[in-house]
């Protein structure tokens, strides 16, 4: 992302699923006007509704898929960098961001609450069309307004009303927080098939149809993340980070560590040294 703060709306009138998984260096909301849609998010799949509000910190893997209905929806999507609220103190902006250090990632807000985020995104929308001066600072202000009110409500929330509907949903869901938990082992679609008591034909048909990924990717997209940290921030050789993220070739490493980020593990690690 170019700039600290960005929007993005869209009405998708037609089923849609994200082509892949992905993960980024900013905050990201997602507030559902209308439909329903699966969020995998981290190590778990929720299943959203109109009114929801998703939120994504930095560096979660993230991706939605169909969740029911009639396949439309329509969606809001606000980008920001921590940079962008450097007009709060970094007490305010602790608190501003408190919402998206709780376990669970989503709310599920009372009408009252709706009405109020709606009226927020709506200002926001309209500020960003219209170009005024301060603009930038009244975005601050309508954002600081948005995460307040996320922050106040993240206790109130409970897991079951976003919990995965129906056993397919719930097994897949149990299946992605396990490689959450277990990437750093020698995993195979065979392995993950047999301890869930399912084929490996049946999960990796089951597993594509939930998340829109097939599990290879996904796991290879939480490996290839935690490489990347640890490629950041330790002076761990790259063949010790390709055994500590689950790879025990050094050499399928490299490459599928080139073919998801375009760069090598150590040209990688070169364009982040300070």
């Amino acid at each position: 992302m170019g700039i600290p703060f960005q929007l993005d709306y869209k009405r998708q009138n037609e089923e849609y699923t994200m082509p892949e998984a992905h993960y980024h260096d900013y905050y990201e909301i997602y507030y559902l006007y209308s439909g329903e849609r699966h969020y995998l998010l981290e190590d778990r799949i929720y299943h959203i509704h109109q009114g929801d509000l998703v939120l994504i910190p930095p560096n979660v893997v993230h991706q939605t898929t169909e969740g029911g209905g009639a396949g439309s929806h329509e969606r809001m999507l606000i980008y920001f960098t921590r940079n962008f609220l450097s007009g709060f103190t970094k007490e305010e902006q602790a608190s501003l961001l408190r919402c998206f250090q709780h376990k669970l990632k989503a709310l599920r807000p009372s009408s009252k609450d709706q009405t109020l985020i709606e009226a927020i995104l709506a200002k926001m929308r309209k500020e960003e069309k219209r170009n005024l001066p301060c603009s930038p600072l009244y975005q601050k202000i309508l954002l600081g307004e948005l995460l307040l009110l996320a922050s106040r409500k993240t206790g109130e929330q409970l897991e079951d009303y976003f919990y995965p509907e129906g056993p397919v949903h719930q097994k897949i869901h149990n299946i992605v927080r396990f490689i959450g938990e277990n990437y750093q082992q020698t995993l195979s679609l065979s392995d993950i098939a047999e301890r869930f008591f399912v084929s490996p034909a049946y999960l990796s048909r089951a597993f594509k149809r939930v998340t829109g990924l097939t599990l290879v990717q996904y796991l290879n997209t939480v490996r290839v993340k935690e490489a990347q940290r640890l490629l950041r921030e330790s002076e761990l050789s790259v063949s010790e980070v390709a055994l500590m993220v689950g790879y025990g070739s050094h050499t399928h490493f490299g490459r599928t560590f080139k073919q998801m980020t375009g760069l090598s593990p150590v040209e990688y690690r070169k364009s982040h040294i300070v």
